[in-house]
């Protein structure tokens, strides 16, 4: 017996159920994520950059590939995004939507390719559920165009998925199999945990197969672990890069992103949430389920082909918020959301295979699922709009530099703050823009993540970082630029603490500049 009859199961299937879209239902995909980059692409080309995203961009626009390598470890992440962003920094389109491009395509993608997922086992209406669940998440206007590999890692996973289940079911299986470890090996090389995102959902699903029928599909395990086995090239230089960081979380005895258990409320963001649209959808809801009553049609003959491995991977992904808590509370104990990006995938595949199965039970159910799609599709279109028309566009404290014509040295408090400010800043600010660093009083406070992260980078930002001790020494008088976020900004107190003097010079929506002066002067 071949290995492909062995390993398939047989399925109930329902008269009319494809495995895979029609004609028409590609024409839809295609009015939806068109809709989608209507919005997505002004909200990427005007968000200015952050923190992070601008630790991207200076990596990516060193001078030489061999340059970039080598800077790469200081970020922490693999190389493949910064090659894609790299490639997109050529395209004649602004700086912000170059470097954001592979983000957003590759969100489409995850998108596209969770509706194959549940459509090969499911209804239309139940597929296109998934899809516009995801894109209408609250993740999308995150991390859909943040020039980070997070949208990248939750499309290799997908695509892991996808090419796992058409070789369990036997279509293509050599190639679906290369696919699996060809995308095991990507979501390696976008991020660190991209070894999680490769081999959880799939160990889930086989082992669910191993105790149904005492048998499971070695070649696509083997396929998705010899894909991770990329993990050797990219995760020794991180270590190396960021020993002294990841120490210095761990030594942080206040530090504010430790894995805490109520961190499971964020479950809470990863649907998609507008709450004039929630109102109708709730309405919506009633109303079909009184036209189901009134029907009095509750059950059906006809059954989903999906199989309990298809929901033990989808539901495994669920699970990512409480894994990745445990994992980063055993390794680094540093965890933010964005590391649990997955269970957001996984909601969105349990919906719409929940769906299917409800269609098949409430014949008319499909009213419901299709006012959820119009629902998932007008909040996720709202928060891009909102996103490309903030009411208050930040300016990164230019608004008061302008008004200073003096050539004093104007400090950033904030860290987060520094790299954003200096980007942005007018002509004829940015030389005079510095961050004073001082890594052992940063080490008393509760977030030392960014100032250690400038600190670690140093040689590869354009940035000017000054030791503290050395600038105040040199400086008796200089200006400081807070926005207010308590977690980073320690300077104005030592400062007062030492006898120096500061004034309030001006105030605005964005920040507040003030006038430090020495002791004595």
């Amino acid at each position: 017996m071949s290995t492909t009859a062995i390993l398939q199961r047989p399925t109930a299937t329902r008269a009319g159920l494809s495995f895979g879209p029609s004609s028409w239902e590609c024409v839809v995909l295609v009015a939806i994520s068109a809709a989608f980059l209507l919005t997505e692409t002004p909200a990427a080309a005007n968000r200015p950059f952050w923190f992070d995203e601008l630790s991207s961009l200076f990596i990516t626009q060193r001078p030489t590939l061999a340059d970039m390598f080598r800077a790469m470890p200081a970020d922490g992440n693999p190389p493949l995004y910064f090659l894609l962003a790299r490639l997109c920094l050529h395209l004649p389109v602004s700086t912000e939507l170059a470097m954001r491009l592979p983000s957003i395509a590759a969100f489409h993608a995850t998108a596209l390719a969770a509706f194959l997922f549940v459509r090969r086992v499911a209804s239309a209406p139940a597929a296109l559920l998934t899809m516009c669940f995801l894109l209408g998440s609250a993740i999308g206007d995150c991390y859909a165009i943040e020039a980070r590999g997070y949208s990248l890692l939750l499309f290799f996973t997908m695509g892991l998925l996808c090419c796992w289940q058409a070789a369990r079911r036997g279509q293509r299986r050599r190639l679906a199999l290369a696919g699996v470890a060809a995308c095991a090996s990507c979501a390696v090389l976008t991020h660190q945990y991209g070894i999680v995102y490769a081999l959880a959902p799939i160990f889930a699903a086989e082992t669910v197969v191993w105790f149904s029928v005492r048998r499971v599909d070695l070649y696509a395990l083997a396929a998705a672990v010899l894909g991770s086995l990329t993990i050797a090239l990219t995760f020794p230089p991180m270590l190396r890069a960021q020993k002294t960081l990841l120490a210095a979380i761990a030594a942080c005895p206040h530090f504010f992103f430790r894995p805490q258990l109520w961190e499971m409320g964020l479950y809470g963001e990863m649907f998609p949430t507008f709450v004039p649209i929630l109102i109708l959808f709730v309405v919506g809801i009633e109303v079909s389920l009184k036209a189901l009553l009134a029907r009095r049609r509750f059950f059906s003959s006809e059954r989903s082909s999906a199989l309990p491995e298809e929901f033990a991977a989808a539901n495994m992904l669920v699970l990512f918020l409480p894994l990745m808590l445990l994992l980063t509370s055993l390794g680094t104990r540093y965890f933010v959301s964005r590391y649990a990006i997955g269970s957001t995938l996984g909601l969105a595949l349990t919906c719409g295979l929940l769906a299917s199965y409800m269609e098949f039970r409430l014949p008319h159910i499909h009213k419901v699922i299709y006012v959820a799609v119009l629902y998932c599709v007008t909040s996720g279109m709202l928060r891009f709009y909102f996103e490309a028309h903030p009411k208050t566009p930040s300016d990164y404290g230019n608004s008061l530099f302008s008004m200073i014509p003096a050539s004093e040295p104007i400090v950033i408090e904030s860290a987060i703050n520094f790299s954003p400010a200096w980007w942005y800043a007018i002509p004829g600010v940015r030389h005079r823009l510095h961050y004073l660093s001082d890594i052992s009083f940063t080490q008393q406070n509760i977030d030392v993540l960014p100032e250690y992260c400038l600190w670690v980078e140093r040689q590869y930002t354009p940035m000017q970082m000054d030791d503290y001790n050395s600038f105040v020494a040199e400086h008796h008088h200089f200006l400081v630029y807070s926005v207010g976020q308590w977690r980073q900004e320690w300077l104005r107190l030592r400062l007062l603490k030492s006898g120096w003097t500061l004034r309030l010079v001006s105030k605005g929506k964005s920040g507040a500049l003030y006038e430090a002066t020495a002791p004595g002067r």
